[in-house]
């Protein structure tokens, strides 16, 4: 037996699965798509190597840097929090194992696929030598940026997941506190002045710019502070995990009791109503509204996307200044929104299914399109509401700020939402459904709705080059935008008649399946 029994037993199950593997796989197949799909607009641009190796340099170090901050979520979000409702964390203290054991074996085993896909990653990073415009340091500064920002998503995630036991609140807080960490410099743009000890902040877009050739000669200690900062962050967020996972022993668990006005409350005329309607037109979309939460993700996403609102019309010209920085912020709110709306359907029905609730609809008499058309009816007028609110953020931006350059792309994303919503509602549900645990549902769910249509454009780019066809490739940023959306609705098209029909028509069958 090792020092560490915990990741001795976790890593010898691990090692027999193929996600290690598939990991490496997909990460280094989407980079390289992206280089092939690059190197062809940089081709068409007239770009010079130098400039080429330049920008494909900062566009593989953001995809990189978004990855880091991702994979905490997939990964080490629910690492101890399973532990917990499965009861097996109470077993494992029951040992003479230390908590140190316990919380660096599970941190460790949840982690190593994360570092086996950026270590994949890191050639393909470095392919822009070939190229010009990138020296060492500045690569190996980015290595360093990338495995640390890993390293921090891993462990704040980590460290939310032992204070909690739902696994869905635990995403969510680690959600908020990542989003925080990266948005909260950027807020005071529209004021015109820096953030409080900004130099001392080291949220990941500033240290990545830190870590450039440009800022690094002059204001080394900028990078080094920020470094320096984030490892006693990681150090720290280590020992309180450690400690909030054993003061979860003397923690006692809080039961609601069946007597509780939670399960015993009178129904208002109004609700009384809104319940006999839905019940005479579908009574499963009545059951898919009450289980869907919205009251407070709606008020976040209306605080975000009013607070977007009025910045626009109040600080308009300021924010045009800043205008590359306010629409990438713009377009993280549609990622942000997709993402969610991704998280909570690819969930419907595998919650539902181990709460037991699917088996009483399959005996009732109604049929598969009956069941299949009442869930996506009452999600429909549940998740509606953030769409528009999204859509009524971009309108505010789009009349209010001279926005130039980034007209066409605003439009396009906001034609995009709304079948991408759609989208999600029919794919969300049935990977749910199939997938063997809700995680693997949302990133089949992700990566063919969210990212297949951004890898099908690179993707034909590098073939017009293969093939000589540079005609086909539009040079405008107006046809540029319209071949995304129509990429983005046949990728739509195509999940959606696939995810309806298979729904549809073997809605039990699949539900057997999995039970």
């Amino acid at each position: 037996m090792t020092g560490f029994p915990i990741l001795d037993h976790d890593l010898k199950k691990r090692s027999r699965s193929g996600r290690n593997t598939l990991w490496r796989i997909l990460l280094s197949a989407g980079g390289f798509v992206v280089v092939l799909g690059f190197l062809q607009v940089g081709r068409f641009a007239g770009w010079t190597p130098v400039r080429l190796g330049d920008r494909l340099f900062h566009v593989l170090s953001l995809l990189g840097i978004a990855y880091c901050l991702l994979a905490g979520l997939v990964l080490t979000a629910d690492c101890l929090s399973s532990e917990k409702r499965q009861g097996t964390l109470q077993l494992l203290f029951l040992s003479n194992l230390p908590p140190s054991n316990i919380v660096v074996g599970k941190l460790v085993a949840s982690s190593l696929p994360a570092y086996y896909a950026l270590f994949a990653f890191l050639p393909l990073h470095a392919l822009p030598f070939l190229l010009g415009g990138v020296t060492s340091g500045e690569f190996w500064r980015t290595s360093l940026v990338m495995f640390t920002l890993l390293t921090a998503s891993l462990v704040v995630c980590a460290w939310i997941s032992a204070r909690s036991f739902s696994g869905r609140k635990a995403l969510a807080a680690a959600a908020a506190v990542l989003a925080i960490w990266f948005a909260l410099p950027w807020l005071w743009i529209p004021t015109g002045h820096d953030m409080p000890l900004a130099h001392w902040f080291p949220d990941p877009l500033h240290f990545w710019l830190a870590a450039r050739d440009q800022v690094f000669r002059t204001t080394p200690t900028s990078f080094h502070t920020r470094l320096a900062t984030i490892w006693l962050a990681i150090g720290v967020g280590c020992v309180w995990t450690i400690w909030s996972t054993h003061r979860f022993l003397n923690v006692p668990v809080k039961m609601r009791k069946a007597g509780s006005p939670r399960f015993h409350r009178e129904w208002s005329p109004r609700e009384l109503r809104v319940r006999e309607r839905w019940y005479a037109l579908n009574p499963v979309a009545w059951v898919a509204r009450q289980r869907a939460p919205l009251k407070f993700p709606l008020v976040v996403f209306l605080l975000l996307f009013g607070g977007t609102a009025l910045v626009s019309v109040y600080f308009g010209d300021a924010l045009m200044n800043q205008s590359d920085v306010f629409m990438t912020y713009v377009f993280c709110l549609h990622g942000l929104l997709k993402l969610w709306l991704a998280w909570e359907l690819s969930r419907c029905l595998s919650r539902d299914q181990s709460d037991g609730l699917l088996e009483p609809l399959l005996a009732a008499p109604l049929t598969e399109h009956q069941i299949v058309h009442g869930w996506i009816t009452g999600l429909q007028t549940v998740f509606r509401w953030p769409v528009v609110l999204l859509l009524a953020m971009d309108f505010v931006v789009w009349w209010t700020c001279d926005l130039s350059s980034w007209r066409y792309p605003l439009l396009a994303m906001m034609g995009t939402v709304v079948f991408d919503a759609f989208t999600l509602l029919w794919a969300g549900l049935y990977f749910g459904l199939i997938a063997r645990n809700a995680t693997r549902g949302l990133l089949q769910t992700v990566s063919l709705v969210l990212l297949g249509p951004w890898f099908c454009g690179l993707a034909l780019l590098a073939i017009f080059a293969a093939l000589q066809l540079q005609w086909l490739v539009p040079s405008s940023m107006f046809g540029i935008c319209v071949v995304w959306v129509g990429i983005g609705l046949l990728v739509d098209a195509v999940l959606c008649f696939h995810c309806s029909r298979q729904l549809g028509g073997n809605f039990r069958h699949l539900v057997a399946e999995k039970t």
